[in-house]
């Protein structure tokens, strides 16, 4: 009898856990005035993992914040790009400037 009466206990502790869990999940997906759609897709993802123990989510297609992060990643490498051609650029006018500059300083120098 003791041995039932704590497995039926021990139950109805778990399903007290799950329906906690459940009810922080829903809270959670609720969307606040403050949260971006990307951060409530987030947070939607994860509580599916805990809900489906560990089971995979697949998606066809990146959530709309990662295809942004995506986007932004590769203008900010177009712009890096664009700033390492222009600093290349400055060095080879320098350094044509500088040849020209030595060239001035020995016209000058040999004339007095």
């Amino acid at each position: 009898m003791k041995a039932e009466e704590e497995k039926k206990k021990a139950e109805e502790e778990e399903e007290k856990k799950r329906q906690e869990a459940e009810k922080e999940a829903e809270e959670k997906n609720k969307p606040s005035e403050d949260h971006a759609e990307g951060s409530v897709k987030v947070i939607e993802a994860s509580e599916q993992v805990v809900l489906d123990k560990g089971k995979a989510i697949m998606d066809s297609e990146p959530p709309a914040y990662v295809l942004k992060m995506q986007a932004d990643i590769e203008s900010q490498r177009i712009k890096q790009e664009a700033l390492e051609q222009k600093a290349d650029k400055v060095a080879e006018i320098q350094h044509e400037m500088s040849s020209k500059l030595d060239a001035l300083i020995s016209l000058l120098s040999k004339k007095t």
